[in-house]
């Protein structure tokens, strides 16, 4: 079970191709790990309230869990990691693509910028699979943020293009624990056949809001703010979450991003510009709903291909 400090979902070099495997630690102090023997533990300290402005999260003043692109003391900091590729190894990006969750609510994967702008990569509260390009060599962060407290299966299959043609991916589930309602130790990692145990006792009522942004996308090159989240109080103000200083990803709908930093384990943040056609921009909470339901679905089993 891990349920503070750095990990990175890693793309890596394998015999066949491509492993997807959980990078725990620094660049100069890490473990790796199977994403299907692993238990990641939000804590209650991530619970915020939904502001005007994230409807695809939900409605404003409902709960949610956030892991947020800068690293907080004492939570989990997922990331995104493609460093044991070189850029010559692939052709264009690695994709991380979210084929299915299962659990009590949705998850929502999203950067925001120092200067307003959210652009939401991966959400299955309006349907599954979406699809995040990372370039190779690359390390960065995002927002992420569960709805409910409870079990999560989150199944992703992380693929890519060598350079000498072949096709080849890699597929695992990776379980949560969102909140205290469920003893983590009490989880089976992966994609576990039983039913996951429901929560067992309400969440601490003592939240605080979710950023709030502009309708304005965000620069795809500004040094990340120092501001920190603050802890749960409830007197705190709105959290600033910082923009990417290497923006290295690109969600279903971003314009290409084309920075490449080699970023270690210990880099403070990452990201993308709020650009493209299909770029969930916030503007004044005037976004509609993305969709309704629980996010749901069954998750597939692990799978590796190389053709």
């Amino acid at each position: 079970m891990i349920d503070n400090g750095h990990l990175d979902l890693a793309a890596r070099p394998a015999e066949d191709g491509l492993a997807f495997q959980i990078k725990e630690g620094t660049s100069q102090n890490y473990a790796w790990h199977e994403p299907g023997t692993v238990v990641l533990h939000v804590k209650p300290a991530a619970k915020r309230k939904i502001e005007e402005g994230y409807a695809f999260l939900g409605e404003p003043g409902e709960p949610v869990w956030l892991l947020p692109m800068r690293q907080v003391d004492g939570l989990v900091w997922p990331g995104w990691s493609t460093e044991e590729f070189t850029t010559a190894d692939v052709r264009g990006d690695v994709s991380f693509r979210l084929d299915s969750v299962q659990g009590p609510g949705s998850v929502a994967v999203f950067s925001t910028g120092a200067t307003g702008g959210v652009s939401v990569g991966l959400d299955s509260r309006d349907g599954l699979p979406d699809e995040l390009h990372h370039s190779a060599h690359a390390h960065s962060h995002w927002n992420w943020t569960f709805t409910a407290e409870g079990v999560y299966r989150t199944t992703f299959t992380v693929g890519a293009t060598l350079a000498d043609g072949r096709t080849v991916s890699d597929t695992e589930t990776l379980a949560w624990v969102v909140g205290n309602g469920t003893d983590p130790s009490t989880v089976v990692p992966g994609d576990a056949a039983e039913p996951t145990p429901a929560p067992t006792s309400p969440e601490p009522s003592a939240t605080v809001p979710t950023p709030s942004v502009s309708d304005t996308p965000p620069p795809s090159a500004t040094p990340p703010s120092s501001a920190a989240p603050p802890g749960p109080t409830e007197d705190a103000g709105p959290v600033p979450v910082p923009e990417a200083s290497h923006p290295a990803t690109t969600g279903r709908g971003a314009g290409p991003a084309n920075a490449s930093g080699s970023g270690g384990g210990s880099a403070p943040a990452g990201g993308l510009a709020a650009t493209g056609s299909g770029a969930a921009v916030v503007a004044g909470g005037a976004l509609a709903a993305l969709g309704a339901g629980s996010g749901a679905f069954v998750a597939a089993r692990r799978r590796r291909t190389a053709r």
